[in-house]
């Protein structure tokens, strides 16, 4: 059977995310401030369950499940700023929800998702995004992995010393090419505990030197995180 696919966008000031979309997919396509397509399209969430299969080597990068792949779009409602998604799993067990919300003021989106429990049985969940970001500084000359052009930004905390700016390379962060293949090449930030901000601020810049734009994603966290 035959679908069409549609490309659409959402905004928020100057913050732009595009997506592709069938009668079953929705698929995130990119980030810009221009209606952007990068070369890879990913889903607007990630999850994993207890028992599920979480192998290849997207496992040491964000505890790699391939369910939301397999999940089904049940509807998309949007008005061009704000976007509501609803997701099924194959076997109906579960559905997932995907609200953005366009704040303008800061030329982005509040971003949560929300897991329901459709089979009236206990399912362990071992990971859940609050959101995801596609595509970002995928435009310009330059390839993403050129010393010229990106940098990560994140501040540490401590007592009486909060907000101690860093600033990294992709490279210095251990994030480089290496070949064709899914790496395992990674950065993160990681908090345990209810002092969300004891070790790291859950904020995030990555710098596209070339461009001139700046990324950013900041997380509002109740207890552990990892960005």
């Amino acid at each position: 059977m035959n679908q069409t696919e549609t490309r659409f966008s959402i905004t928020s000031g100057s913050c732009i995310i595009s997506f592709k979309k069938d009668e079953e997919l929705l698929y995130q396509t990119g980030i810009n401030t221009m209606p952007f397509s990068a070369p890879v399209a990913a889903p607007l969430f990630h999850l994993a369950l207890a028992g599920d299969y979480q192998g290849d080597n997207w496992a040491l990068v964000h505890c790699y499940s391939n369910l939301p792949f397999r999940m089904r779009l049940v509807s998309c409602e949007t008005d061009g700023h704000d976007l509501t998604a609803v997701f099924s799993a194959p076997d109906g067990r579960l559905g997932v929800t995907v609200h953005y919300q366009a704040v303008e003021a800061a030329n982005g989106f509040r971003v949560t998702t929300e897991v329901k429990n459709n089979s009236g049985e206990t399912i362990p969940l071992t990971y859940l995004s609050a959101g995801t970001a596609n595509g970002i500084a995928a435009d310009g000359s330059l390839p993403w992995n050129d010393r010229e052009k990106l940098s990560l930004h994140y501040f540490k905390q401590t007592w009486q010393g909060e907000a101690q700016h860093r600033a990294l390379s992709l490279e210095e962060a251990g994030i480089y090419y290496t070949c064709v293949h899914p790496g395992t090449a990674s950065f993160s930030l990681t908090s345990r505990g209810s002092w969300t901000t004891g070790k790291y601020l859950p904020l995030l810049y990555a710098e596209d030197r070339e461009t001139g734009k700046i990324w950013y994603a900041q997380y509002e966290p109740l207890g552990s995180w990892q960005m």
